[in-house]
């Protein structure tokens, strides 16, 4: 009785295995032979109004140069037409990190990366092009990346995960499939029969007309902070959150896959954050929160402030239990990480400056889910990587990094660039991308570096303070563009949760 049960089963199983078998083994034969690359399909969740080239040929015709209508976002770079025998060309790419904001490419750490490889492996003809556009994140980073593959590069540097929030996107026509579709849908996505059914469907048959297209986003950075009273326009969603997290493991997978395909090295770098020195941009009471609570937590964050001068550890425990009733509240958890830093419990105060940094209700910053997102693609497909943030932090002599390295929430100054273009020359050397014929190269470089500084005019550096000065006016929302609400509306709430003073 029990046997015939068990045989039953097995017999279903088998059927079930034959009846598979034929996809399988077509799966099997795309991956061998390249067919229906998952992540190459087009973006599911954005596209864009248009895309424009971000290189033109120069009137000499030598030269690709950055596109004149691009200069509001990227900064005047150029390669030769024509790659030269024994030249290796690199590419890197990324916001305004890549681009040495505040300042320009002439103190970016693809710059200094130039000048250190030039030094270290003098034989080699050295191209370093500077594709740092401002403001831009990783899904606008995607037809860049498809453009300079056709320009001969031997490496692909890519910097990426500040901007994911800066501008709007509703991802409505994700949000019409309900939650339980969502993981069914992206297995389906990943396999290769799939793909290359739905690209015949798409090229012979049109897209059906039940499916929503993505969001169109227009040519350039539309940055919600960019209109007037633009802070005003964030609030705490964590859906939102998700379904950026989401898209942003997408783009870095497409291009990690557009890489691959074109058997290019590609280099990862998770970029840099202040969390010492930079309090949240904007800070909101907890969703829900009852009047009660409300005011029990603020009078304990309230005598938490009275007391941080006189008894510290007496402070820190009222600001803990103002956080147990309040624990959304981004700038107490900033309050709290000062306190511990004084307190000299440097663990717990990186801890409590994460905290605020990921609760910032207007993310300016790479959140840990967007990190931890990035590190695990790497870890699944073994790109090279290196964490700059780690590599400032450890050179931080409090042991978090702050405005030591930092001149804003991300920029790295002089001395942060400088740092970052002599490491991932390291990385190029220890991954064999680099020969380097010089071991005194580094010393040689700090010379090299010191004589390229002195050669920039005062009007440079005067030019960047007062960018510094602008971005951190933008960056408070004190742009002064068109009316934030009237361009999104439907980022305007008339019931929010009441914002912390």
């Amino acid at each position: 009785m029990i046997a015939r049960p068990r045989r039953l089963w097995l017999f279903r199983l088998l059927a079930l295995s034959l009846a598979l078998l034929p996809f399988l083994l077509a799966e099997a034969i795309c991956w061998v032979f390249g067919w229906g690359e998952p992540i190459l399909q087009h973006d599911p969740f954005v596209g864009f109004s248009s895309v424009q080239p971000l290189f033109e040929l120069s009137p000499d015709g030598e030269h690709m140069q950055i596109a004149e209508s691009r200069l509001d976002f990227f900064a005047m770079d150029s390669f030769p037409t024509s790659k030269s025998p024994n030249t290796r060309r690199i590419f890197c790419l990324g916001g305004s990190t890549v681009q040495g904001r505040p300042y320009s490419i002439q103190t970016s750490f693809p710059t200094w990366m130039k000048l250190a490889l030039e030094t270290a492996a003098p034989q080699t003809r050295w191209e370093v092009v500077n594709c740092g556009g401002i403001s831009y994140a990783s899904y606008r980073l995607v037809p860049i990346l498809e453009e300079v593959l056709q320009y001969e590069p031997d490496l692909i540097v890519i910097c990426t995960g500040h901007n994911e929030f800066l501008e709007d996107r509703s991802y409505a026509h994700i949000k019409q499939l309900p939650p339980s579709a969502m993981p069914v849908l992206q297995w389906m996505m990943k396999r290769r029969l799939v793909v290359i059914g739905s690209t015949w469907l798409r090229t012979f048959h049109g897209a059906p007309a039940e499916v929503a297209s993505p969001e169109l986003l227009p040519t350039e950075v539309d940055a919600v902070l960019d209109y007037r009273d633009g802070l005003t326009m964030y609030h705490r969603d964590p859906g939102w959150h998700s379904e950026v997290q989401q898209h942003f493991e997408f783009n870095l997978r497409r291009m990690i896959a557009r890489c691959h395909t074109a058997d290019v090295p590609l280099l990862l770098l998770l970029p840099p954050s202040n969390l010492r020195s930079q309090p949240p941009f904007k800070s909101e009471t907890t969703s829900g929160l009852s009047p009660g609570d409300r005011e029990v937590a603020q009078r304990q964050h309230g005598l938490a402030i009275e007391t941080a001068g006189t008894d510290l550890a007496e402070s820190i425990d009222l600001l803990k239990q103002a956080l147990s009733r309040n624990p959304d509240e981004a700038r107490w958890w900033f309050q709290l990480g000062q306190m511990q830093f004084l307190h000299g419990d440097i663990p717990a105060a990186r801890r409590s400056f994460v905290m605020a940094r990921d609760l910032d209700t207007c993310p300016l910053r790479m959140t840990s889910p967007l990190e931890a997102t990035l590190q695990a693609v790497v870890a699944e497909t073994g790109v090279p990587f290196s964490n700059l943030h780690t590599l400032l932090e450890q050179q931080t002599a409090s042991g978090i990094l702050g405005d030591d390295w930092l001149v804003d929430h991300v920029h790295p100054g002089f001395d942060g660039q400088r740092l970052i273009g002599v490491h991932l020359v390291e990385q190029l050397a220890a991954r064999g991308w680099c020969d380097m014929q010089d071991a005194d190269w580094k010393k040689k470089s700090s010379t090299r570096f010191a004589e390229h500084f002195a050669d920039l005019d005062s009007s440079y550096l005067h030019r960047g303070q007062r960018a510094l000065q602008n971005l951190r006016g933008w960056a408070a929302g004190k742009a002064e563009g068109p009316s934030a609400e009237e361009r999104f509306p439907h980022r305007s709430r008339s019931k929010v949760p009441p914002v912390s003073d």
